[in-house]
């Protein structure tokens, strides 16, 4: 196996969550990763490149690599040249363009905080839920009277 790939367990133990979770992100596809058969058994292996990568895409803080588990490394303290091999220009484009949408969003969540409040003084306003009373009796009240 290459010595510069990164096992489920390794990957996991980085990014601080379970081999599991890390197993599960494989299956959606959401992280990168390599099947290389050893002995008998297939192993799963994942570039750090694309590890720092989904780390940096979700926010998550990983491990260094030192072997220091306890001293935790920042998505912005990523290298550039680690996710993916981007430029400093575009890791800075990126980030505006991050910016700029977390921008958006917060204005969708005023919107729809907006929205709430309006649908809440409507729904006040409507007369409670119920069976209304018919303008004209049934039938069955109209013969027997009641």
């Amino acid at each position: 196996m290459n010595e510069s790939r990164l096992t489920i367990k390794q990957a996991a133990k980085a990014l601080g969550t379970s081999a599991r979770t890390i197993r599960r992100r494989i299956a959606e596809g959401a992280l990168p990763a390599q099947k290389i058969a050893k002995g008998k058994l297939d192993v799963w292996t994942i570039d750090p490149a694309d590890l720092a990568s989904y780390a940096q895409s979700v926010g998550q803080t990983m491990a260094r690599p030192s072997g220091n588990h306890d001293q935790r490394v920042t998505p912005a303290e990523v290298s550039p040249e680690a996710v993916n091999g981007q430029s400093p220009a575009k890791t800075s484009a990126t980030a505006a363009e991050v910016d700029s949408l977390r921008q958006q969003v917060r204005q969708l969540e005023g919107e729809r905080d907006f929205l709430r409040r309006v649908l809440e003084n409507v729904t006040k306003a409507l007369p409670p839920a119920g069976r209304a009373e018919p303008s004209r009796p049934s039938w069955w009240r109209r013969l027997f009277g009641r």
